[in-house]
Order: structure tokens, then C-alpha cells, then sequence
């Protein structure tokens, strides 16, 4: 479902996602205390938020992130040693910000961000290389550069960029090298920015997020 979103194909991304966190809710109702069926109920809706976010759906995208985080707030609660967990909690948190910059609610998504960033800024600084953190922490700077004044919003995409330039494997990921984009764009880069946006369209990349930045900056590849 994810991969089919990324190549612009949201609709039949949603009714995957829908079917695979149904599935793990019916397995998390059958074993209600494991931790891996807790992880997919929490992992599942927080994917599908986003997917639903960006298809217009607004109200389902909230409650779905709600779940989301309520699911990882148990279980960091339970057991605060799991550093995996605690990333997708900030990855929710993340998401809910961008839910609330949408309707401007500035205060909410720069909380939400804040405490995001206070999980995912001590995670990076003890593995730059996970790829993983990496794209959280990236697409939370740029999310905070979005509510931020020129020198800070510069700061946070600068940060943004160089936790990605700093990756020895996997740069040609295009959720890397699509958050890449979006931090040149920021600092002026445009030519560069576009130059990334070509090739990713070129590759058959579509995620709809990644599209609407194209559309925003007027490239002309933009489908």
C-alpha cells in the first residue's frame, strides 16, 4: 500500500493500508498484550493517516493519528528501553503537527514538534546512519521550518540537509533524496531542487506530499 502511494497510486494505497491495519487490529484483539501486533496497530494507522491527510480527508486522518499515538504513548509507557517505538511515537507526533498547520493552528503543531524533535534529536546524535531516524528527523525540521522566521526556518532546513548529506548508503532513496529537495527549495536552492524533483518524477516517483511541493515551486515535470 505504501509503495503504491509513493507512485501516485493513493487510492488503492488507502484501501491496502485499511486492510492491513484491520488485520492487525483483528490479531491485536486475539493477543491483546503483544508488543508486535501493538506495533502494527500503531505503525498501520499512522501510515494511513498520512495517506488519508493527503487524499483531503482531514477528519480521518486525526483519528487515525490519535489512535496512532495513544497506541505508542502505552507502550513507551510500558517499557520506555525501545528506541524503535519511541521513533514511530515521534513520527506520529509529527504527523499530527501536519495535520495542524493546515488549518493554522501553529501553537499545536509547534508542541507537537517540540516534543517530536526531543525524542528524534538524541536518537540521530547517537546514529547518524539510521535511515530511519533520519527521514523522521528530517521531515520534523522541515515540518518546524514551515512555522518558523527566516534565520530559524534556515537553521532547520540546513539541519535538514546536512543529516542527509551525511549518509554513506542509501542516498538515492527518494524519500531521502524528496525531503532533500524540500530543504534546497527553503534555502534558495531552486535549481538544484528542481533538478532532484525531475529525476524523482522521471523514476516514477509520485507521492502525493512530494507532488504538491513540485506544483508549489511551479516545476514543469510536475504530473
Amino acid at each position: 500500500g505504501r509503495t503504491l502511494a509513493l507512485s501516485g497510486e493513493l487510492d488503492e494505497g488507502i484501501a491496502l493500508l485499511q486492510q492491513a491495519l484491520e488485520s492487525a487490529k483483528q490479531l491485536h484483539a486475539m493477543e491483546p498484550g503483544s508488543t508486535l501486533f501493538q506495533e502494527d496497530v500503531g505503525l498501520y494507522s499512522a501510515q494511513l493517516a498520512r495517506l488519508l491527510r493527503l487524499h483531503g480527508d482531514a477528519a480521518g486522518a486525526a483519528d487515525s493519528a490519535t489512535q496512532s499515538l495513544a497506541m505508542f504513548e502505552k507502550m513507551v509507557a510500558a517499557d520506555s528501553r525501545q528506541p524503535v517505538w519511541q521513533r514511530e511515537q515521534a513520527e506520529t507526533l509529527t504527523e499530527l503537527a501536519t495535520q495542524a498547520i493546515a488549518p493554522g493552528d501553529r501553537a499545536r503543531a509547534t508542541m507537537l514538534l517540540r516534543k517530536a524533535l526531543a525524542i528524534l534529536e538524541p536518537q540521530l546524535a547517537d546514529n547518524a546512519q539510521n535511515r530511519a531516524t533520519v527521514l523522521a528527523a528530517a521531515d520534523a525540521w522541515l515540518r518546524m521550518a514551515m512555522l518558523s522566521p527566516a534565520p530559524e526556518r534556515t537553521a532547520l532546513a540546513q539541519h535538514a540537509l546536512a543529516a542527509i548529506d551525511a549518509q554513506t548508503s542509501g542516498k538515492s532513496d527518494p524519500r531521502l533524496q524528496a525531503l532533500r529537495a524540500e530543504a534546497l527549495f527553503i534555502l534558495g536552492h531552486n535549481a538544484k531542487a528542481s533538478t532532484i524533483g525531475e529525476t524523482l518524477v522521471a523514476s516514477g516517483y509520485r507521492d502525493a506530499g512530494f507532488m504538491s511541493l513540485l506544483h508549489a515551486n511551479d516545476i514543469a515535470s510536475k504530473r
